[in-house]
């Protein structure tokens, strides 16, 4: 009881307080709830984004490089450049699938897939001209001719051409290379391929009807059923509201999205 009394006493001192001390009180600066970072943990954070990109490079670089070739050449295919690179490439192939594939069963990847493909939906509603609203975007594949998926896979696939071509004149020259070596000089032609697969890429979305080029969008195309899944009405709000914004045009009206712009 007395801890009550003296807790109400404390109460109705508190509330016969003069109105200048409550005003006081009220515009009395408060403390921010978000601690400012201290240098080490600035530098912590850093090494651990170093860290994560570098296991991140060695990773691919052994799945996806080192170790395909590697087995070829335990294989003895290093004399044959298009029978090696063709081996390397169908192995680069199946492993980047099945890591596509593995990654899609968990759950935040999946909703990742989701907005993909409610971006595609919102490309294909720009592009043919409808209004922008989840409805009228719903309506279309997620699967799109000039995704990042069928990208990637023009890579793997030209890579086998390109570094064949390449692999024969220099066996040509100098003998089998070594499997360092070879691995140098493909890695250094890396950007030409990204480079020409992109053009490529453009070029197959005018001509989507020719044998050939079917023929070569089709694996990414099909490829896409894992990396686009259908999305929800507001996953396609914001696919609708990003797509105005990086193209700059007005947003359409929708009720249940508030934009809010931040400086």
């Amino acid at each position: 009881m007395r801890a009550e009394l003296d807790m109400n006493e404390e109460t109705s001192e508190g509330s016969a307080l003069p109105q200048e001390k409550l005003s006081d009180q009220q515009n009395a600066p408060r403390k921010s709830k978000f601690k400012e970072k201290k240098p080490n943990s600035k530098r912590r954070e850093q090494f651990e984004t170093f860290l994560s990109f570098l296991i991140a490079f060695v990773l691919a670089f052994g799945i996806f490089t080192y170790l395909p070739y590697q087995v070829a050449y335990l294989l003895d295919l290093e004399e044959g450049s298009f029978i090696f690179n063709l081996f390397t490439g169908i192995v680069r192939i199946i492993f980047f699938v099945a890591y596509v594939k593995g990654i899609s069963f968990l759950k935040d990847i999946r909703r990742v897939f989701e907005y993909h493909g409610a971006e595609h939906k919102a490309v294909h509603a720009f592009e043919n001209q409808v209004e922008l609203t989840s409805a009228s975007v719903d309506k279309y594949t997620t699967i799109h001719p000039r995704c990042g998926t069928s990208f990637i896979f023009l890579v793997l696939l030209i890579s086998i051409m390109i570094f064949s071509i390449v692999d024969y004149f220099v066996a040509l020259k100098f003998g089998v290379p070594h499997l360092m070596v070879r691995i140098g000089y493909h890695l250094l032609m890396l950007p030409l391929i990204s480079g020409l697969s992109y053009e490529v890429l453009k070029i197959s979305e005018k001509h989507l009807e020719n044998p050939i080029v079917k023929l070569l969008t089709l694996p990414g195309m099909l490829l896409q059923r894992i990396t686009t899944q259908p999305p929800d009405e507001e996953q396609i709000e914001v696919a609708i509201v990003s797509l105005c914004s990086a193209l700059d045009i007005p947003y359409p009206q929708s009720e249940k999205v508030r934009i809010v712009d931040i400086e």
